[in-house]
């Protein structure tokens, strides 16, 4: 217990000299004071009139749902993360306008049940993984907002794990890392509507 602590200590410290705005000292703290930042962004996303299939709407929805907390909030990240799925930082923008491309193709020709529309753009953008943090949160958000804009059912999110979320966390990214390696959809869309 005391190693979690000194590491979520230690992993703080390193993000604030990242932008972090606040002096925090634990990862609950940390997620308090984006929770309230989160509940402003998502204000603004109630009375936005943006379009949600441009990338710059995206960026913006994650500066206002974050811009609180961290000073790079809305900024494209420009440093590679630990982990061989995600874009490298040189590559996010051009993956942001082919998705944004591919997102009004998909429109246009009807391409994809409301689901498996959904799941694409989930999958897409949490993979092009453009900001430092808050990646997870911001396209569940935005996959939400798409689905309530379009009427479309709203993901449950494993909400059959809700009440234990250290394994809905890892059914979460297992569907992630299922749908990655397989080139198939389906494990995202079972877990999105679960």
């Amino acid at each position: 217990m005391i190693l979690k602590t000194e590491m979520a200590v230690h992993h703080l410290q390193i993000n604030k000299k990242k932008g972090l705005k606040y002096q925090i000292n634990t990862q609950g703290e940390l997620d308090e004071f984006e929770e309230e930042n989160i509940t402003l962004g998502l204000s603004w996303l109630e009375k936005t009139k943006l379009d949600y299939t441009k990338y710059t709407f995206w960026k913006k929805a994650h500066k206002k749902h974050f811009f609180d907390v961290w000073s790079w909030a809305g900024e494209i990240r420009d440093e590679q993360l630990n982990n061989p799925y995600f874009v490298e930082p040189g590559s996010i923008s051009n993956e942001l306008s082919k998705l944004e491309k591919d997102m009004s193709t998909w429109i246009e020709f009807n391409s994809y049940k409301p689901k498996e529309f959904l799941a694409r753009f989930h999958l897409r953008l949490i993979t092009i993984h453009p900001f430092f943090n808050g990646n997870g949160r911001i396209t569940r958000i935005l996959t939400e907002y798409i689905a309530e804009k379009n009427n479309w059912a709203i993901p449950t999110w494993g909400q059959n794990f809700s009440n234990k979320p250290k394994i809905r966390r890892q059914k979460y990214i297992e569907a992630l890392d299922n749908a990655r390696q397989e080139r198939e959809i389906k494990s995202i869309i079972n877990f999105m509507f679960s």
